[in-house]
């Protein structure tokens, strides 16, 4: 059985067809434009996590610059570290110049780098770090989605106790190793010993040869012999700083 298209129903067709490649087209411009957005997004979290790892390793490595040498200075370095100060000049500078290599390697601009705070609780320092895409695509508010924060931790891991650093397996307190260090840089000067004084009785005698100064003996506390003065290289191996991104 044949059907006939009737007079009043030719040309509908084409206008039904019409709407159906327009809404077919809108959809498929909707879909390309979202996952551009996402896109976008995904590179903005991206660029914004890179900078906020790279502080973080501007950080570790700003740490052997500050605790260079056996002064036996860090160890003061590191106690207003401990106690919350902020971590300094030199290596907030460095923790700023690795975060923009970081973001610009990764096609952002770093609009800012803040310095949260060092947690005495979980002894780590807190950055965070806010990045701009370079491009952006139209529509929306595409400022918003081309920006990104993310938060960097630098954690202690290890070697630290209250009020001093772990060694021999125990706390051994600030104090007691500065003193350390002060004994090895600048020995306590020796104590002469008083010669014999001479008795007239037994008539003339040739002068004796004074004794040789001795120098009071410091007995080194147990699970500290050997130990001497830390180096910067001795408390970062303890510290064994950890990077790691935070919420």
């Amino acid at each position: 059985m044949q059907l006939h298209r009737r007079r009043d129903e030719e040309g509908q067709v084409t206008p039904a067809l019409l709407i159906a490649v327009i809404g077919g087209f809108a959809i498929a411009v909707a879909f390309v434009s979202l996952q551009n957005l996402l896109d976008q997004t995904g590179r903005a979290a991206t660029a914004s996590d890179a900078a906020a790892l790279g502080a973080g390793t501007g950080h570790r490595d700003a740490l052997s610059d500050v605790f260079a040498g056996n002064s036996g200075l860090h160890l003061g370095v590191l106690k207003q570290l401990l106690e919350g100060g902020s971590p300094g000049p030199l290596v907030l500078a460095r923790a700023e110049q690795e975060a923009r290599e970081y973001a610009d390697a990764n096609g952002a601009e770093l609009k800012s780098l803040t310095f949260d705070a060092f947690d005495v609780g979980s002894r780590q320092w807190e950055y965070t770090a806010l990045t701009k895409q370079d491009d952006t695509v139209e529509g929306g508010n595409s400022e918003a989605r081309s920006e990104s924060r993310s938060r960097v931790a630098v954690r202690i891991t290890g070697g630290v106790c209250t009020g001093g650093l772990i060694l021999g397996g125990g706390c051994r307190g600030f104090g007691l190793l500065e003193k350390l260090c002060e004994l090895e840089l600048a020995p306590p000067e020796p104590v002469p010993t008083p010669s014999p004084s001479d008795d007239p009785s037994d008539g003339p005698s040739e002068p004796s040869e004074s004794p040789s100064p001795t120098a009071p003996p410091f007995i080194v506390p147990p699970g500290l012999e050997g130990v001497g003065c830390l180096s910067g290289a001795d408390i970062l191996g303890l510290l064994d700083p950890e990077i790691r991104l935070i919420t």
